[in-house]
């Protein structure tokens, strides 16, 4: 049963993002205002679930809703939510580290994948 609940709230998160990207349309070299758009209302719905499953940590429907709609969604809203928990759990250095690293990183990967892409079909 949880793996529909969540197949079915991912599906749910999907289109949400879809119709939002839709919605909100970007000309090349606007800022991103429907990318931020999802991030931010998945942070926020995972940041208020992170709170319900903290009181009912066995409740499959959040488990569901975090899983499968905010990741359906955005994956950002996880990245959010683990800083938040290692926050709420006083691992403040983690906390830190992950949330300078995981950017930096993702760009620096992010131009390394584009590169070697550029390499390898050029």
């Amino acid at each position: 049963m949880q793996l529909f609940l969540i197949g079915l709230f991912g599906l749910f998160g999907i289109f949400s993002r879809y119709f939002i990207d839709q919605f909100i349309v970007i000309r090349p070299g606007q800022f991103p205002l429907s990318t931020l758009t999802v991030n931010l209302l998945g942070s926020f719905i995972a940041g208020y679930l992170f709170y319900v499953s903290k009181q009912n940590p066995s409740s499959m429907l959040t488990n569901a809703l975090v899983i499968g709609l905010c990741g359906g969604l955005t994956t950002f809203s996880t990245f959010s939510v683990q800083i938040l928990n290692l926050l709420n759990d006083q691992h403040y250095l983690p906390a830190l580290s992950y949330m300078f690293l995981s950017p930096l990183f993702g760009l620096v990967l992010a131009i390394a994948g584009f590169r070697l892409a550029n390499l390898v079909i050029s």
